[in-house]
């Protein structure tokens, strides 16, 4: 009995410290790096001192996100997860490109709203950045379904980061067009290519060649 009285004393004890620090911690935001307020989880974070393994596991949680039969819908926590990893480190640009892959491209989730509030805050601390300029206007082209504006945008994308998120999103619109327009075709195969590598995709290509009457 004494022993479990001393360890909730204990817990007690660690708790009030913490909270204390973290009021403390409060007034220290204005010479953080970011520029907003901190939820509790990032001062917690920061006051261990483990910003950056933090960050980094909550972007491995991100990519854990895109499965489409992931159980339930996890729109609000990516939202979330960013932007607590935008409070560690606003100039980790894997966070921005990451989230708003999973939130715009993702069927369950096809968020290009949030995809958008994510890429301008991460324009905000790397706007020299031409990557994520290309990746707000793509996603921006999309919600009013500007294809030719998505393709311009996207295309630039993938030549330096081929995400199979992003190439699929570009393989689906060349597949559209390629049925009335075979002007497109090297296009179309060009991204077929690319995604025929990933097993995921290997059923749907070729169900997609043979409807084009084209061999693999």
């Amino acid at each position: 009995m004494k022993v479990k009285i001393l360890f909730l004393i204990f817990l007690l004890a660690i708790y009030v410290y913490v909270a204390k620090d973290l009021s403390l911690y409060d007034k220290e935001l204005k010479s953080h790096e970011y520029k907003g307020g901190m939820s509790n989880k990032a001062k917690l974070y920061s006051l261990l001192g483990i910003k950056k393994v933090s960050s980094d596991f909550l972007l491995i949680k991100q990519t854990a996100n895109i499965g489409e039969t992931f159980e339930g819908n996890r729109k609000e926590q990516i939202k979330e997860n960013s932007l607590i990893i935008s409070q560690l480190n606003p100039y980790l640009l894997e966070n921005y490109y990451a989230s708003a892959n999973v939130l715009a491209f993702i069927k369950i989730y096809k968020d290009y709203n949030g995809a958008e509030e994510i890429l301008r805050r991460g324009l905000e601390y790397n706007p020299e950045d031409r990557y994520l300029k290309n990746y707000l206007a793509g996603t921006i082209a999309s919600t009013k379904g500007n294809d030719e504006e998505v393709l311009e945008n996207y295309e630039k994308i993938i030549e330096k980061y081929p995400d199979p998120l992003m190439v699929k999103a570009v393989y689906n619109i060349y597949y559209s067009k390629v049925k009335d327009n075979k002007e497109f075709l090297d296009k179309y195969l060009h991204y077929a290519e690319i995604l025929y590598e990933n097993p995921k995709y290997k059923k749907e290509i070729e169900k997609n060649l043979k409807e084009l009457k084209i061999k693999e």
